[in-house]
């Protein structure tokens, strides 16, 4: 393989495996689910594909089998577990939401500091909220929920209503909050 197309695949996956971890986290947040479930889903995948795992000694270009095993098993699970979180999201039945109440377990907010670079020496530290809602889901566990300040403004009581949706994998998607 030509080295230049070679570097270029090389920073074409590393750009999409980037990419692939950030999608799981943004959907992960809209679905009631617990992170194991998808993630041992999504482990079939590299066991299926195992004897694949000497095909990476061209792209990492090590001759170890372990080196070659640790980055067939990581990128192969998360494409597997961006497929079952995306394709719950995305195939998910929008024609017939429900409307459930959840138990408010707690409700906080996070001030977090941010250092601004103003110009080469000089920093600004500013301050941003964070909203956090946490419910109690029908099996007793617990998720919690990153929400807009109107909305933990507006959450009050002890049940919080949410709509949800039915994904394709039967895990419920949270329409909006």
């Amino acid at each position: 393989m030509n080295k230049t197309l070679a570097n270029i695949l090389r920073i074409t996956i590393g750009v999409l495996f980037l990419i692939a971890i950030s999608l799981d986290y943004i959907l992960f947040r809209t679905t009631l689910v617990t992170w194991w479930m998808p993630a041992c889903l999504g482990a079939f995948l590299p066991v299926i594909t195992l004897p694949l795992y000497k095909k990476w000694t061209s792209f990492t270009r090590f001759s170890n089998r372990f080196v070659n095993l640790i980055c067939h098993i990581l990128c192969t699970e998360i494409l597997g577990y961006t497929l079952i979180i995306a394709g719950n999201y995305y195939f998910r039945d929008t024609d017939s939401p429900e409307t459930a109440a959840f138990a408010i377990v707690d409700k906080h907010s996070d001030t977090k500091k941010l250092q601004q670079r103003i110009g080469k020496h000089r920093y600004r530290t500013t301050h941003r909220q964070e909203f956090y809602i946490e419910v109690a889901l029908e099996d007793e566990r617990t998720k919690t929920l990153y929400v807009t300040s109107d909305f933990y403004r507006k959450a009050k009581g002890d049940t919080l209503e949410l709509t949800l949706e039915k994904g394709l994998l039967g895990f419920p998607v949270i329409k909006k909050f």
